[in-house]
């Protein structure tokens, strides 16, 4: 009995010991990045960005309720809810984020997947290019902590850049999403010929500022890559409820009488 009980201490240890390193280290990770370069996390910063912000912003659905933004970076999407008429409670693990920040959602400082946020009280919730960021062993908990914080008709909104190298990367990533949420909306962005030609400095800045180009780009990319050239997936997603009732629930059939009754 001892010895079982030791066990499951150090085994709790180890695991706490792992959350608060993974803190620590994704802190120290993003701290740095926004100081040193905060334009890699500006939607703005290029065309191909900002349409997969639009692309984004046009599966927010209108609402009075309260919504959360999980790794808000420059707060874009959280300015959107508003807009669209939520309450935004705004989470990032970068200090320096959160300083910068001056429109008018709550913002706090909060590690993902393990945050403070009440539960089941959002009716929206976003979580956008935040699951690349995570160890591979938070990933799926990031799936259950956007479960935990939503309403039960509540909707989920989650994206992620996709590598074309990777196998079934779109379908691992939509495997972790139904574990929790049936998939309602799927925008897929294949960008794999601008990606391509914007790592000539020559290009660059011609694709930096042209929809139109970008437009063209996808289309070419969709025609003869397919699948193969698909680099970004925004999934809307709603909560699935705990227990589902059957269509056709069995009919109970009166019993026959025994011959003694």
């Amino acid at each position: 009995m001892t010895r079982f009980k030791i066990t499951n201490e150090e085994n709790l240890t180890k695991e706490l010991s792992a959350k608060v390193k993974n803190r620590i280290e994704q802190e120290a990770r993003f701290d740095r990045a926004w100081f040193s370069q905060p334009e890699t996390f500006d939607p703005h910063k290029h065309v191909m960005e900002e349409e997969r912000l639009n692309r984004t912003i046009s599966l927010i659905p209108p609402g009075t309720s309260k919504a959360c933004d999980l790794g808000f970076g420059f707060g874009y999407l959280s300015d959107a809810l508003i807009q669209k008429g939520y309450e935004v409670d705004s989470v990032d693990i970068s200090k320096i984020a959160i300083d910068r920040y001056k429109g008018k959602a709550k913002t706090s400082q909060d590690y993902v997947p393990y945050t403070k946020l009440e539960d089941g009280i959002y009716s929206v919730v976003l979580a956008t290019d935040l699951i690349a960021h995570l160890p591979e062993t938070e990933r799926r908990l990031l799936i259950s902590e956007c479960s935990r914080l939503i309403t039960p008709s509540g909707k989920l909104i989650i994206s992620t850049p996709l590598d074309v190298q990777s196998t079934d990367a779109a379908e691992r990533f939509l495997s972790l999403i139904q574990t929790e949420f049936d998939v309602i909306t799927l925008i897929p962005s294949h960008h794999r010929l601008w990606l391509f030609l914007h790592n000539f400095k020559p290009f660059s800045k011609f694709l930096n500022k042209s929809e139109k180009t970008l437009s063209i780009l996808e289309g070419i990319s969709r025609y003869f890559y397919e699948n193969d050239a698909l680099t970004h997936l925004i999934v809307l997603a709603q909560r699935r409820p705990l227990y589902v009732p059957p269509e056709n629930p069995p009919i109970e059939r009166t019993p026959k009488k025994t011959v003694w009754e």
